[in-house]
């Protein structure tokens, strides 16, 4: 197989605008599809050598491997060790079993999976601070390059017409599949192989097109405009997705086609004879598309460990040191382990693969021993000074003790209000939701007058339901989670006399529960808008400033300055909502204003008897929902 230069330029042109979108820059929204684009990359070349290694009788499995394995592991595992290294001294015990996780499932190229089961969303604010979550796309890779050749092999003996015909049913199932998980499931579609085949196999059939033996039509005109015009979409395509898609894109589906089929133009049209190959020959696409799959492999660590160890965003210059980092760090992965491990005459297979066996050994083993050792908390809390330790938020111990609470109360989940004179409070919303049932249900006083009933609506369903409940949409095919008997849904609203609405408001979902909350006003009832209440990790901060320099009485401040940016925008934005609306019958209930003090700029998380309140970035720990409880009983601004 020839070198094509602009493959490498195509390889930049993947990578800059994933850098710049984990960077945080809004107009790079849509960069992460450029992961899309190195598995089209990648499709592409891996199933051209496969080609003409097979069209020359070269082509071994073993040969395959031993590429793949001297490409891939050796910077990945450099790239993993220093990671590991970081992690012992800037992680909490929480997230250090988060990424210990992490490393033992990124060695057999599983973490993928992990990511699902954990249920993990690639958009939420804490994959910002997981150093380990691109990870994902190298396992995806990885599956393929396991599974691809073994396919092609069995059926090699029917003839390239017939493996194409194949494996255009197989990416037609997996772009169905991804278009179906992107509305239903998407972590399942985001990270598994079965949703993203498809994008490998687009450049497969490119390796195809381009290997066959009768010319077709553009073979045959030569047109250098259809060229130009091929590259020149192509290039438009990616820039569009780019800046168009973010994070409210449902991903991968059939909007994934827009980068996918771009990149599959411009590896089809863009040769040094045009404007957009001669763009993307040049020696500074082609320097970066080189030491593209180091740097992929350096920038998230290097971010989420710069914003971990700030414990908040990164400003446009902290941006642009870590992108600089990283392709310092890039460079040197390149030009001292990449390319020597390359190269058999540099290392050869006994050698390299006997160190690689071990190192994958100690990582795995590192990775086992700190999720049963709890990101090693013991050992870190030794370190701490006395006085201080207390105030470290154990988040294993706070949780198992908040179910216990829950488990108790379990008989206070009905599903229908009782006939009784009691007020008929119906509280709906995601697991914060949760957090109010157990605040007005341990509060003695709030009980005893008020009957109170949750059910589970997370934050993106608010919409979908208020559509329900306006048309008569069936939750059913509307919603990933749908409702399964919303009827009753709909009867508990009409038993009820006030409705509470509490959940992660994000900048999208918090006009969503407005509009909610201003249909259901309609019927005279009293609407209650809980806001969310986001900080950085609590356990997370409380490691921090355990470890840090700064006197105890610092410590409410210290929080305060916590608060997420993202959470203080939704804040603002309803707090301006209540301050102009004019319908008397929604309140907001600003929870903030039970912990903060926001002219003093402190924010008390910790009781008097010294327990936290949070042990994560939004829900209250057991003591935490007492003391909301007493609050918003001695406010008088609920249930009078």
């Amino acid at each position: 197989m020839n070198y094509r230069p602009e493959i490498d330029g195509l390889r930049a042109l993947a990578l800059l605008p994933v850098i710049l979108f984990h960077a945080g820059f809004s107009a790079f929204g849509g960069g992460f599809v450029g992961v899309d684009i190195f598995f089209v990359i990648s499709g592409y070349l891996i199933t051209s050598i496969i080609i003409a290694e097979k069209q020359s009788n070269s082509f071994t499995l073993r040969g395959f491997y031993s590429r793949r394995v001297r490409r891939i592991l050796p910077a990945l595992y450099f790239v993993l060790l220093v990671s590991s290294f970081l992690c012992l001294f800037v992680l909490s015990p929480f997230d250090g079993r988060d990424f210990w996780q992490s490393l033992s499932a990124t060695i057999p190229f599983a973490s993928n999976i992990l990511f699902v089961v954990e249920s993990s969303d690639y958009f939420e604010l804490a994959s910002e601070y997981k150093p380990l979550l691109h990870t994902w796309s190298l396992a995806v890779e990885e599956q393929y390059y396991v599974l691809y050749p073994l396919i092609l092999l069995a059926v090699w003996r029917f003839g390239k017409k017939q493996i194409v015909a194949l494996l255009v049913v197989i990416a037609a199932l997996s772009l169905v599949t991804a278009q179906w998980t992107a509305y239903n499931y998407p972590a399942v579609g985001f990270f598994l192989l079965p949703a993203r085949g498809w994008e490998l196999l687009i450049g497969a059939f490119i390796a195809f097109y381009f290997n066959k033996s009768k010319p077709c039509a553009a073979d045959i005109i030569q047109s250098k405009i259809l060229y130009e015009v091929g590259g020149a979409v192509g290039l438009v395509m990616i820039c569009s997705a780019v800046l168009l898609f973010d994070k409210s894109t449902p991903f991968p589906s059939l909007f994934t086609l827009l980068p996918t089929f771009g990149a599959a133009l411009v590896i089809l049209f863009a040769n040094p004879q045009t404007l957009v190959g001669r763009l993307l020959c040049s020696k500074y696409f082609v320097g970066v598309g080189l030491i593209s799959y180091s740097a992929y492999l350096w920038h998230q660590p290097l971010f989420a460990f710069t914003r971990y160890y700030l414990l908040s965003d990164l400003s446009i210059v902290q941006s642009m040191i870590v992108i600089a980092l990283t392709f310092g760090l890039a460079g040197l992965s390149w030009k001292f382990i990449e390319q020597p491990c390359r190269k058999k005459s540099a290392v050869s297979n006994s050698v390299l693969f006997s160190i690689l066996i071990a190192v994958s050994l100690m990582l795995f083993s590192m990775g086992v021993a700190g999720h049963i050792l709890k990101g090693y908390q013991n050992e870190k809390l030794s370190l701490l000074a006395d006085y201080k330790r207390n105030i470290f938020v154990d988040f294993f111990s706070e949780i198992i003790q908040k179910e216990k609470v829950q488990e108790k109360i379990s008989e206070r989940y009905a599903v229908n209000f009782n006939k009784d004179s009691r007020k008929k409070i119906l509280i709906l919303g995601d697991s914060l939701s949760g957090d109010f049932l157990l605040a007005v249900t341990l509060n003695a006083k709030l009980l005893k007058n008020n009957e109170f009933i949750r059910q589970d609506l997370d934050d993106p369903l608010m919409s979908s339901f208020l559509e329900y409940l306006m048309k008569s949409v069936d939750m059913g095919s509307a919603t990933r989670n749908p409702i399964k008997n919303f009827n009753n849904l709909k009867q508990l609203i009409a038993d009820s006399d006030e409705i509470v609405l509490a959940a992660n408001w994000t900048k999208a979902t918090a006009p969503q529960a407005l509009r909610l909350a201003e249909y259901l006003a309609k019927d005279n009832k009293k609407i209650y808008v809980v806001d969310a209440f986001r900080i950085f990790h609590m356990s997370a901060s409380s490691f921090y400033f355990a470890n840090s320099d700064l006197p105890m009485n610092e410590l409410n401040h210290f929080m305060y300055k916590r608060l997420s940016s993202d959470y203080l925008s939704v804040r603002d934005h309803l707090n301006d909502y209540f301050y102009h609306q004019k319908n008397l019958k929604i309140k907001l209930i600003d929870k903030a204003e039970f912990f903060c003090d926001f002219n003093r700029a402190t924010c008390a998380l910790y009781s008097n008897n010294g327990l936290p309140l949070i042990f994560d970035e939004v829900h209250l720990t057991v003591e935490g929902v007492k003391y909301f409880g007493d609050r918003l009983e001695n406010s008088g601004d609920f249930v009078r």
